[in-house]
């Protein structure tokens, strides 16, 4: 047993917070409602743009909606650099620190949450 460290892992959850919304954004964009994914309001009396924006809402719920938002966000032209290419960098600076520590290691141990559990009833 020997003890190894990841000190990226740090900022682990923070580059998780932008780069899964801008992987959802990208590869959610695809479902339009003409190729991909629920259709809703295809019944003649609505416009494609229509029939897109209708589908949208009634197949994504809040929460994948605010992800696409932030992902969206963080890969418009104005932010790219500071968030999302930000969070690649961090992301590639993860995975040196694993590869070193799997250089010297086979498996690694450690616990699943960063602190313990609470009593039952505290919360």
């Amino acid at each position: 047993v020997s003890e190894v460290d990841c000190p990226q892992l740090d900022y682990s959850l923070s580059a998780y917070y932008l780069i899964l919304p801008s992987e959802v954004s990208s590869n959610l964009a695809r479902f339009d409602a003409m190729r991909y994914g629920l259709r809703v309001g295809d019944d003649g009396t609505h416009s494609a743009e229509e029939v897109m924006a209708l589908s949208r809402a009634a197949g994504f719920g809040p929460e994948v909606k605010r992800r696409i938002i932030i992902g969206t966000y963080a890969l418009s032209a104005g932010y790219y650099d500071a968030y999302y290419n930000q969070a690649q960098k961090v992301r590639t600076l993860i995975a040196r620190d694993l590869d070193e520590a799997y250089a010297k290691v086979d498996v690694l141990v450690s616990p699943a949450t960063p602190t313990t559990a609470f009593r039952l009833g505290e919360k």
